[in-house]
């Protein structure tokens, strides 16, 4: 059994920035983020995965542990217990 620390970034509807999630063993990004969010951030999820194909959307990024994963497919990507996750929409300017 172990949790997960999931950080978000710049989402305005969310509340709380920084959440401990129990995950139990390793699980896959997509379930976990999932249960997460309809638990604790409802309306997040919609942002998170794009709803076709079920990968990071185009406008956001993830990252476990330093790491971009946001080409990988988020239900092969797996986490373990005591990993972190940002989430964080991408933001374009310049």
């Amino acid at each position: 059994m172990g949790v997960v620390a999931i950080q978000i970034s710049n989402i305005p509807d969310v509340k709380e920035s920084m959440f401990l999630y129990d995950i139990g063993d390793e699980a896959c990004l997509f379930d976990t983020l999932s249960a997460w969010g309809a638990e604790k951030a409802p309306g997040v999820l919609k942002r998170i995965f794009d709803p076709e194909t079920g990968s990071v959307a185009g406008t956001m990024i993830v990252l476990i542990n330093g790491r971009s994963v946001k080409s990988e497919d988020p239900k092969k990507t797996m986490v373990s217990p005591g990993d972190a996750i940002l989430i964080a929409p991408i933001l374009v300017g310049g």
